[in-house]
């Protein structure tokens, strides 16, 4: 149970500063990954990267609904 709480909290960490909104990565792949961040074989760094550049364009706003729509993948 703790384990999953901790892999939750990355994840959540992970989704709030690199998904995205509208355009650029789907925001579940980017959540999905998000949870792999542990797992060195599944994470994919490159996804993960374009991620954190799309999000760097995004409002605080845009990244909040962003976040919510995240939460609807995981």
């Amino acid at each position: 149970m703790k384990t999953k709480h901790i892999i939750f909290s990355i994840g959540m960490a992970c989704i709030l500063t690199s998904c995205t909104t509208s355009s650029g990565p789907d925001v579940c792949d980017c959540a999905q990954n998000a949870l792999k961040i542990i797992n060195p074989t599944e994470f994919d760094a490159k996804l993960h990267k374009e991620c954190e550049e799309y999000s760097k364009s995004l409002t605080p706003e845009q990244k909040d609904l962003r976040a919510i729509e995240a939460l609807k993948c995981i």
